[in-house]
């Protein structure tokens, strides 16, 4: 016994020490415990996740920025287009626009419209394929005037769109918005 006390008298700061060094650094690996090795999963886990988000929003700027640039740039060729119009071309623009003020047309039709005013057949479809006109409203704009001054059944009302130049896909969606 009296070794006992010699040793606990001497050397218990050494043991109070190692006791304390197991308490505060989590002992041994394999003296963690299970939630604590789970919780440094997860804290990894989560930097990860917050580098991927940062990277992806990093790059979605990045493209936002390329498609603004890509945008203006387009802005800037059709500028450059509407600079080399011919005069005739100038002018078959203006009537295509003028004419879509005042009756809906479909694309066939305003072509051969303008080619009936005098326009070469070339600056009529150059003309109408720059307008950027939404041509498929124009069909249900027509639909309605032919609805609201006459009598059609369905058929016959997308046989009129369809000899008016609209697409059958145009004509039948134009039927449809009226309620035919």
């Amino acid at each position: 016994m009296g070794k006992i006390n010699a040793f606990v008298k001497t050397k218990w700061k050494y043991l109070l020490a190692v006791v304390i060094a197991f308490a505060v650094g989590g002992g041994i690996g394999f003296l963690q415990s299970p939630a604590h090795s789970s919780t440094i999963e997860n804290q990894k886990k989560q930097e990860k996740f917050e580098a991927t988000t940062k990277d992806l929003a990093e790059k979605v700027e990045m493209l936002e920025a390329a498609n603004s640039e890509s945008n203006e740039r387009i802005d800037d060729l059709k500028a450059q287009m509407k600079k080399m119009e011919t005069p005739s071309q100038q002018q078959a623009v203006a009537r295509a626009k003028n004419f879509l003020k005042y009756s809906p047309f479909s694309e066939s039709g305003l072509i051969d419209q303008l080619v009936v005013e005098g326009h070469g057949k070339e600056d009529a479809t150059y003309a109408v394929q720059n307008l950027g006109v939404d041509w498929r409203a124009n069909a249900v704009e027509e639909a309605e005037g032919y609805v609201k001054y006459g009598a059609f059944s369905r058929k016959e009302l997308i046989d009129q769109l369809k000899s008016g130049g609209y697409s059958e896909e145009d004509a039948t969606y134009a039927v449809d918005s009226v309620g035919l």
